[in-house]
């Protein structure tokens, strides 16, 4: 430690760890100065009074300090009053944060500058930089909602399970995303019950290269939740948009629950957005669903989840993909299924299966989601329906395909002896013994099982 008198500065080193620096002003106040690590050679004196705060860390572990944050509050308005009535020795006029590896569960989240001061009015300015976010923020706590932060850009690749520091092109398919099974619930952590209210807004997030947003959420913290209302994000020419509900749910689990509404243009947007096979196309998207599941909101996971879900779809087409994102998305590939009955529909191209409207409902439960009456497909020369169940964990089907034949075509006996035989012979069959029944026929229903791969397709009823 040392003191100039003549100068009134004085200066305290302590290790590595910490230098600080006083200097008066006389009645002007004093200037203050601390650097926790990495401090500079020769500083310049700031310009004010009050202190000035900068510390420069090569790494920093969120986990070390998610407790000790925990038990600190933001200042209230009253609070604010009180900092504002101290003299320059107290008063803070600068923080300036440099973390070179902002660290998370093993993992590296990339760097972070951060900067925060004093707003003309009772609150406080924030500024961020860095490969994660760049954006900036204001506390104001005589508002309603005092926190407001807006992002200009946030990069989910590292703070998505898996994401680290790869730089992998492709993004992982949404079936495995969302087929397995997350790690125990994570609980609701006190600390967040302790944020005061707000709003989020981030211009766009990144992720695997691809961009997507914007991102608004309105957030309000009580005793045992989180709730954030209203909150959307666009994907695409879609947008989802709705509530979400984070709450306690024992002394050690949570529960999330969302009723979200996904509308707009082609749904097949949004699934290139998110770097997936485009299984599905429509000029316009209705989508309303309800859902819960154990746990954060990340930790979604169907085979925890329950809910409903609600859909209309219109004019589009159904793609021929082979891949298990698609299967996921389109229920069944639908385009395959019916050229391996060889229906020779004029709305069955090379380019899939054209339609005029999709509509239907289903429930969630368990990772099975099951019709709740028939989702009702409506073609350009035909209308097909399904009615039954999918188990998308053992990507197992059990529906019932309904085929309505066009009256001017019919159905092609020969075709579908030459596609499909153990329809067709079966189909042959009841044409021998009825007699002249297929040459009336215009809807008929087939019972589809097993592997959405290779179902088992065998013929039901006719009409």
């Amino acid at each position: 430690m040392t003191a100039s008198i003549p100068d009134r500065v004085v200066e305290l080193e302590l290790a590595e760890r910490l230098r600080l620096r006083w200097r008066s002003l006389g009645p002007e106040g004093g200037q203050g100065q601390a650097w926790l690590e990495n401090w500079p050679v020769d500083p310049e004196w700031p310009s004010g009074s009050g202190w000035d705060i900068a510390w420069n860390t090569p790494r920093l572990s969120l986990a070390g300090w998610q407790q000790a944050l925990a038990e600190v509050s933001l200042p209230s308005a009253a609070d604010e009053a009180e900092a504002n009535g101290r003299s320059a020795l107290t008063r803070l006029q600068r923080f300036n944060l440099q973390i070179d590896c902002l660290y998370y569960q093993q993992r590296c989240l990339g760097d972070l500058q951060a900067s925060a001061s004093p707003l003309n009015e009772y609150g406080w300015s924030l500024g961020l930089a860095g490969s994660l976010m760049q954006g900036r923020g204001e506390y104001r706590p005589r508002q309603a909602a005092p926190l407001d932060i807006s992002l200009a850009r946030l990069n989910l690749d590292p703070l998505l399970a898996g994401g680290g520091e790869q730089n992998d092109a492709s993004s992982p398919s949404l079936q495995s995303e969302i087929v397995t099974a997350p790690p125990e619930p994570a609980p609701l952590p006190d600390w967040l019950t302790q944020v005061p209210a707000g709003r989020l807004s981030i211009a766009t997030l990144s992720r695997s290269g691809r961009q997507f947003g914007p991102f608004e959420a309105n957030w309000r913290e009580s005793p045992d939740r989180l709730r954030l209302d209203p909150v959307s994000l666009k994907l695409g020419e879609i947008t989802a948009q709705g509530e979400l509900v984070w709450e306690a749910s024992g002394e050690q689990a949570s529960l999330t629950r969302s009723r979200l509404s996904i509308s707009g243009g082609d749904l097949g947007t949004a699934l290139a957005t998110l770097d997936q096979p485009v299984a599905i196309n429509s000029t316009r998207t209705e989508v309303q669903t309800q859902l819960a599941w154990p746990g954060a909101p990340w930790q979604f996971a169907l085979a925890r989840s329950r809910g409903s879900i609600e859909a209309e779809l219109t004019d589009g087409r159904f793609r021929t993909l082979e891949s298990p994102s698609a299967r996921l998305v389109g229920l069944l590939n639908v385009d395959n299924l019916l050229r391996r009955l060889r229906l020779d529909f004029s709305d069955v191209t090379g380019e899939g299966t054209a339609f005029d409207s999709v509509s239907g409902d289903a429930t969630l439960y368990g990772g099975r989601l099951e019709t709740r009456g028939p989702v009702e497909i409506d073609g350009t020369s035909t209308q097909f329906t399904l009615d039954g169940s999918v188990d998308l964990l053992a990507r197992q089907l059990d529906l019932t395909l309904g085929v309505t034949v066009p009256v001017s075509q019919n159905l092609p006996l020969a075709a579908v002896i030459a596609g499909a035989p153990y329809v067709g012979g079966a189909l042959f069959l009841a044409d021998k013994v009825f007699g002249g029944w297929l040459d009336k026929v215009t809807r008929i229903y087939y019972r589809v099982e097993g592997p959405w791969t290779s179902p088992r397709i065998t013929v039901e009823d006719a009409e």
